[in-house]
Order: C-alpha cells, then structure tokens, then sequence
C-alpha cells in the first residue's frame, strides 16, 4: 500500500502589451504604431493531489485512485479525480483500464485581451474540461521486446474558441462595425482512437520503437 499527498502553489504576476502597425496613418500614431493597451493581471493557483495505490491478489491486481483539487484565484477551482487497475494475467501479459478527468483555466490573452478595433475581453471566460477512458493489453517477450494495444475515448467540453459576437442590439450582418471576435466557451468534441506499439532492447545496447495511433 502507498498513499501520496503533495501540493504546489503559486503565485503570477503577467503584463502583455501589444501594438499593431500598418493601419491607416489616421490611427497611427507618430512612432508608427497604434497602442491597444496592457493586460495586467495577477493570479495564484494551489494544485493539491491525493494519490491512494494498493496491491491486491498476490500482487498481481494494483488498483490506483487519485484526486486532484486546482484553485486558480481568476477562474475558480475543480475536483478531477483518476482511478486506474493494472492486472497481470501473467508474468508477461498485462491489461490496464484507466479514466481520468482534467481541464484547462483559459490564459490571460484569451480571458482579457482586446485591441479597442476587432477584438474584446471575456472575463466571464471558464476552464475547458476533459474525461478520458483507456483500455490497454501488453504482452513481454522474455527481456527482449514489449508489445501492446489500447483503445480510449475522450470528450472535450466548452472549449475555447474564436467566435464573431454583436456588440449591438439588432446588429447588421453587413456592417462589420457591428462585430467583434472574442474567445467563448464554444466547442465540444469527442474521440474515440486505437494505438499499437513495440519495444526491442537488446542489453544496453540497443533499444528500438515503434507505434501506430
């Protein structure tokens, strides 16, 4: 039996500054570009796990679980947990069967950013979110190679993208002066997929490998 705790926290201070050029010299200003302003923004984050491993059936079954707690002070916090069973069915082949969640707090260009022409901030911008589902097969031949396959799933969830917003009530799709780009929670997607790989080592020597997804 193994138990693991660790935390990690941190703190950031960022400042981006951006500046556009060849637009028209009415906008220009005398050094030759157009300032859009800063993004000044500080932010902490506290990244606390908990990992629990325990060996059961003559060691041939080991189970993990796992919790993640992420706190970022701009775009609140999340519980992600993770649980995995590797068994060996023998002393050369093995199964796996892994899930898994996780997510992504936006970045300061993405939450904040915006140039006073084509773009605008988003501050109520939320992190995207990730579950995964892996099962896997590997097979040891002697102390010479390893070979292996796994099938998983994924899904994506409010993924940040680029979107065309109004900024009007009643806007004219026509006139542009109605639109600006902006970064949303928009996009999902899922995948489904298959990998095979292998390994051969011979002593130290040498070690070869290869894989297909």
């Amino acid at each position: 039996h193994r138990d693991l705790l660790g935390v990690e926290v941190q703190g950031h201070s960022t400042l981006q500054r951006a500046q556009y050029y060849g637009l028209d010299p009415i906008t220009v200003d005398p050094d030759g570009g157009f300032g859009v302003g800063d993004i000044a923004r500080n932010f902490g984050t506290v990244n606390a796990y908990l990992l629990v491993e325990q060996l059961l059936l003559e060691d041939r079954l080991l189970l993990q679980g796992g919790l993640t707690f992420y706190s970022h002070s701009l775009f609140g916090f999340r519980v992600t947990p993770k649980v995995a069973a590797v068994y060996r069915l023998s002393d050369d082949d093995t199964v796996k069967a892994m899930y898994a969640e996780g997510f992504r707090p936006p970045t300061m260009f993405e939450a904040f950013f915006e140039d006073g022409l084509d773009f605008i901030a988003n501050p109520a911008l939320r992190p995207e979110v990730a579950r995964s589902l892996e099962l896997g097969y590997e097979r040891r031949f002697e102390q010479v190679a390893t070979a292996g396959v796994s099938l998983y799933g994924a899904q994506y969830a409010r993924q940040i993208q680029s979107l065309v917003v109004p900024i009007v009530e009643n806007p004219d799709p026509e006139d542009p002066a109605h639109w600006r780009a902006q970064f949303a929670n928009a996009g999902e997607m899922y995948a489904v997929g298959a990998d095979a790989y292998a390994t051969v080592r011979i002593k130290r020597w040498l070690q070869a490998y290869g894989g297909l997804s």
